[in-house]
Parts: C-alpha cells; sequence; structure tokens
C-alpha cells in the first residue's frame, strides 16, 4: 500500500461514473502513468499490501 499526492507526476482521475443511486460518494477511474513513488510514501512493509 502507498499514499500519493493529488498533484504527483503520472497520476491523475479519469471518468467519474454516473450512478442511479448512492450518490453521497463518488466512484471514479484513478490512472498511474509511469508514477514513480520514494520508499518514504510506502505505508506498512514492501510485499505486505493486502
Amino acid at each position: 500500500m502507498f499514499f500519493l499526492c493529488p498533484d504527483t507526476p503520472g497520476f491523475s482521475i479519469g471518468k467519474i461514473e454516473d450512478k442511479m443511486g448512492h450518490r453521497a460518494l463518488c466512484n471514479g477511474e484513478l490512472v498511474f502513468d509511469d508514477v514513480v513513488l520514494s520508499k518514504d510514501e510506502m505505508l506498512g512493509k514492501e510485499g505486505g499490501g493486502s
């Protein structure tokens, strides 16, 4: 798992889905295009995500 800021190069938000119900939360596409993260942005141990 990792943490990244919305302004990280290569990260963008794609299409936001239009839903018929439950509009309290947005569902959208997260786009990772050659994103490079440092070890400081990792949460937990490498390979330990679930």
